[in-house]
């Protein structure tokens, strides 16, 4: 009421601090005081120039305000208005102190920075946060933001690959000076190490042209179910790789073989029997030679094929190129050495002591060179623990040993049943003696 009632007879302006030094006994009476001699002096002046008007009006005017009270107010106020009052000492006016202002302004900051609805970035915050006395790191403030976005503006369905964890983790994190006090720097190392080892192995799968695509499976190297995985695997790669694409691997190389064996094979069966038929057909200037011996070493070749089946229950494509090709080339010479003695022996000799004498001259050869052929291999065979080089050796060492015994078993009976054709020039088979008639059927 005081501080209502001094405002409005402008007896002084009452703001700030000041408003509590109202409530002190010593000046409330001092305002008491000039209260009552401001009422004083307004009556006094209302007397002297009061008007003819009935109602008895009193006004009073000051340099600060202007009042009307009327006469029966001001003598029933002026009696206690009037009463004595101790003669009291005007105290010294009071100077704020720097500590106060200081104090003032960090509150008056504070309750704008609380109340005032504003929203400020983390550098202008900790500015702020310093104005009050409290030294708070700006990049903590904006750790403390960023965590506020996560929670507030977290999206479920946000995704990540392992690959851009990484690179964020060992880049933008390790590299950001808010994340320096939190990341020793063994942890650095060991992101920074894992990130490094990423890159090296994306860059043996990911090239400028080409990436590569590695396919794990349990497959065996060779099955249906292997090769059924493989022409899959081709469907999907014409579907999602239009521009084209290459599929290399053991599986890979064998399904290519296997799709294109029976054409491969016809090509590889009919250049060797010719390119070996000529040879021998220029050699011996016969048709029936060569004949007889391709047929002779192709039946090992085939009979080999069985025997590698009944043994190990399987064979390689590649092995059976390279079983025919060797056995063709190599115990073949078995043969041409058995049957040039033939036709030498047949000259002077009826067909059964040539083959006697054949044997004598060729068995030595053959038997020496076929077993090396035939052991070497073998022993490889049991050794090695590669299929491929196993089923390779192992089935030239049964072919090899299938040769001889049909060069040395089922040849001479062929050579003998074939004999007018083998041998131009020859005795009668049984020994006759000569005549005109059997050397003009020799020739």
């Amino acid at each position: 009421q005081l501080v209502g009632i001094s405002e409005r007879f402008g007896i002084m302006n009452i703001t700030g601090s000041y408003v509590d030094s109202l409530m002190e006994p010593i000046v409330i009476q001092q305002n008491m005081l000039s209260l009552q001699e401001r009422l004083i002096a307004n009556a006094e002046s209302s007397e002297s120039s009061e008007s003819d008007s009935d109602s008895g009006e009193i006004s009073g005017s000051s340099s600060d305000s202007s009042v009307s009270v009327s006469g029966d107010l001001v003598e029933k106020a002026l009696p206690e208005v009037q009463q004595p009052m101790p003669a009291i000492a005007t105290p010294a006016k009071h100077k704020p102190t720097r500590e106060e202002i200081e104090a003032d302004r960090k509150a008056e900051l504070f309750l704008e920075l609380m109340y005032g609805g504003k929203r400020y970035p983390a550098d202008r915050m900790a500015q702020y946060f310093a104005q009050l006395g409290q030294e708070v790191d700006a990049n903590m403030i904006s750790l403390l933001y960023t965590y506020y976005g996560s929670q507030r503006l977290y999206n479920d369905s946000l995704q990540m690959s392992i690959e851009e964890v990484l690179s964020y983790v060992s880049g933008p994190l390790l590299t950001d000076p808010r994340m320096a006090s939190l990341i020793p720097d063994s942890v650095a190392d060991i992101i920074s190490g894992v990130e490094q080892q990423m890159q090296s192995g994306v860059g043996m799968l990911r090239g400028n042209d080409h990436s590569l695509c590695v396919v794990l499976t349990d497959y065996p190297a060779e099955s249906d179910a292997t090769y059924a995985f493989v022409d899959t695997l081709e469907r999907l790669e014409k579907r999602y790789l239009p521009s084209g694409s290459n599929m290399i691997g053991e599986s890979v190389m064998y399904s290519e073989m296997k799709n294109g064996f029976s054409h491969e094979m016809m090509i590889v069966t009919i250049l060797t029997i010719l390119a070996i038929f000529l040879i021998v057909a220029i050699t011996f200037r016969s048709v029936i030679v060569p004949a007889i011996l391709i047929l002779t070493v192709m039946t090992a070749v085939y009979v080999n094929v069985v025997c590698c089946g009944i043994i190990s229950g399987e064979m390689l494509y590649l092995a059976y190129l390279i079983v025919q090709s060797i056995l063709m080339g190599a115990t073949i010479d078995y043969g041409i050495l058995f049957a040039n003695y033939y036709r030498e022996k047949r000259r002077t000799l009826p067909a059964r002591e040539s083959i006697f004498e054949s044997y004598k001259g060729s068995i030595r050869t053959i038997m020496t060179s076929g077993l090396i052929m035939v052991v070497a291999p073998a022993a490889m065979a049991l050794l090695t623990n590669n299929v491929m080089i196993r089923n390779i050796v192992g089935a030239i060492a049964i072919g090899a040993f299938v040769a001889i015994i049909l060069i040395l078993v089922l040849l001479p009976g062929v050579l003998m049943v074939f004999d007018r054709w083998v041998v131009h020039n020859a005795v009668p088979k049984h020994g006759e003696p000569i005549t005109d008639e059997s050397i003009q059927d020799a020739k």
